[in-house]
């Protein structure tokens, strides 16, 4: 399990399970702090065992509690908390919690003005003490975001910028003060398996929101931020599938690992957005969540994808062929599709298809569109840059997808590409070796697929293949058809080799196979792909996942596919799939190397690849 400190400054770090009960009070009383104050809901205060063991432990040094915490912080929420800080003579803050508790905090800590002109940079007479509950990353950022009640003139003057009456009375400011950075954060992954699915995921979307602005907001991010942000997106996109909807993990050995991991990204998220500013990601949530009251994680889930697009779509007009997102090394996915479409299906795989999936369904309609582009654009403060360029027109874009929730205009079909060895016509691949030409004709009944045509370059290789390949494909004893092509399209899957999953797609429904079972190999552990998959698919998919991604296989996993095969003669069956997997592995790594394309060139031809989420992405 992970473990580590980061002795500062700015921030302390304790890292891994468990710190709280073991490390928590001794590392707080370090600080020197006499007056403490307990800051989050009811829930988190009262009912979470470590944290009532942790203020007893402390015993006088708690002089109180502020358990009220609101979404999207406002001024009279400051103030009312303000005032018991002051009754209190607080000299630190404990918050047990995410963004919202710590949003609370870090105004307090930062003497918010109550006025629409902002907050003032004056230094902090408060000590933040974080132990987090989601995966929001606050606790290591110098940000946080309060929603201020506009006057009337203030108000009427937006109003008449915009031509038109848009009843916006709020804006959320957003604020950066290295003095509200929590000054020791104890990471324990225990306290995130009470949050809810729907706010996990949320809230890991909030974290890898963090990582993208990270790198698209500077034209020169450090290398510091550029690796922090790979690496949080790599493990993030390696471990959200795995949560269910009771918010745990379907193994539940695993369990604590996963969240632990899970946790791990988000700091590294959120340790690269505090090297830069805010970009065009936060300052829309600012505006959802301050003038709209959209929770703030929910509107980085919403706008993420789009956002993404609109980026891509900027790059790709200015001709860009390195991007700051081409800093993220997350295996093939980029080179197959849009990355905004990856993290656009990893949404609605994760969300199961359930509201949330748009801004209408938080509450905003098409009306509101003018008064989110006219406030980001007067008071969003975005930083521009010079290959990105930011106007209304291209705003009401990206909205008017994320407020209806349908996909942008990508496809997920494979990127247009040149294939690196020519194919060979049907006289020279005769040519070549009529003997091994006329065996591989046989076999594909004279309809030559582009692999063929590149094979017989190398006459002797060819041979080899289609006589492997051939004994794979149907000489297989205890494997059937469907769950061979099942497996060929998970490898397909995993190494986003559109051009095997082009190939075998049409096999496996031909073998019995359904196109709910192959949109969903994408996500085969999800609740929602268990009524899919029996025990015997589950086994096979998960040994594959292994024998793919991490190459060496672990024990327990043999032991399930030992137990599930319904044959007399299991080790062959074990035996047999492992060839056969091996064998579309190597496959997989001869097209993407080679670049082979689909011998249609017909879209509507084209089935599109679901984006893996459980491989090791990026490894």
């Amino acid at each position: 399990m992970r473990e580590f400190v980061v002795k500062g400054p700015p921030a302390r770090i304790i890292f891994g399970p468990g710190c709280v009960s073991r490390v928590g009070a001794a590392e707080i009383r370090t600080l020197g702090c006499k007056r403490l104050v307990m800051v989050g809901s009811v829930r988190s205060l009262k009912n979470i065992p470590a944290v009532v063991a942790l203020q007893s432990e402390l015993g006088d040094l708690v002089v109180g509690t502020i358990p009220r915490v609101k979404e999207n912080v406002s001024g009279d929420v400051v103030e009312e908390a303000g005032k018991e800080v002051g009754r209190l003579r607080a000299d630190a803050l404990i918050v047990v919690g995410g963004g919202t508790a710590l949003g609370l905090a870090k105004a307090l800590a930062n003497l918010l003005p109550l006025s629409s002109t902002g907050p003032s940079q004056t230094p902090s007479p408060l000590t933040i003490i974080s132990i987090p509950t989601t995966y929001s990353g606050s606790e290591v950022t110098s940000y946080h975001g309060v929603s201020v009640v506009l006057n009337p003139a203030a108000q009427a003057l937006i109003d008449k910028d915009a031509n038109k009456p848009h009843g916006i009375k709020v804006r959320k400011v957003a604020v950066r003060n290295q003095a509200v950075r929590p000054a020791l954060v104890l990471y324990d992954a225990h306290f995130l398996q009470s949050l809810p699915h729907p706010l996990a995921i949320s809230s890991l979307f909030n974290a890898l929101a963090h990582a993208f602005e990270a790198l698209w907001v500077n034209p020169m991010p450090s290398p510091q931020a550029c690796w922090a942000a790979s690496e949080s997106v790599k493990i993030i996109l390696r471990y959200i599938g795995n949560l269910d909807p009771s918010g745990r993990v379907a193994d539940a050995s695993e369990s604590l690992m996963v969240m632990n991991e899970l946790l791990y990204g988000a700091y590294l998220a959120a340790y690269s957005l505090d090297t830069e500013d805010l970009g065009l990601q936060h300052r829309l949530a600012h505006v959802l969540g301050g003038t709209y009251s959209v929770p703030h994680a929910q509107a980085h889930m919403l706008l993420l994808p789009h956002v993404l697009r609109f980026y891509e779509d900027a790059w790709a007009d200015g001709g860009e062929k390195t991007t700051p997102l081409s800093h993220l090394k997350l295996g093939q996915a980029p080179s197959t599709q849009s990355l905004a479409r990856c993290i656009f299906d990893i949404q609605r795989s994760l969300v199961h298809s359930k509201p949330p999936l748009s801004l209408q369904d938080v509450g905003l309609g098409q009306p509101d569109l003018e008064g989110v582009v006219h406030t980001l654009l007067e008071h969003g403060g975005i930083p521009m840059r010079q290959d990105v360029p930011i106007s209304k027109p291209l705003l009401l874009g990206l909205l008017q997808h994320a407020i209806s929730g349908e996909s942008p205009p990508w496809e997920g079909r494979p990127a247009s590409r040149t294939p690196r060895i020519s194919y060979l016509s049907d006289q020279d691949f005769r040519a070549k070796d009529p003997e091994a030409a006329s065996k591989i004709m046989a076999r594909r009944h004279g309809q030559l697929l582009h692999l063929d045509r590149v094979l017989m370059h190398a006459p002797t290789v060819a041979q080899g293949w289609n006589a492997m390949f051939g004994s794979l494909r149907s000489g297989l004893r205890s494997i059937d058809g469907r769950l061979r092509e099942l497996v060929i399209l998970r490898v397909a899957v995993v190494n986003q080799a559109y051009y095997e999953y082009f190939q075998h797609y049409p096999v496996f429904l031909k073998e019995g196979g359904s196109v709910p079972e192959a949109e969903a190999l994408g996500n085969w552990r999800s609740e929602a792909s268990k009524y899919l998959f029996g025990a015997k698919d589950r086994a096979v998919l998960a040994y594959v996942d292994e024998m793919t991604g991490r190459i060496q296989v672990q024990d327990k996993t043999v032991k399930k596919l030992l137990a599930t095969a319904s044959t007399e003669a299991p080790e062959s069956f074990v035996v047999e799939l492992t060839a056969l997997c091996a064998g579309y592995n190597m496959v997989s790594r001869f097209l993407e190397a080679l670049h082979l394309t689909p011998e249609s060139e017909n879209p509507a031809a084209l089935p599109r690849m679901p984006v893996d989420i459980h491989s090791t992405l990026g490894n």
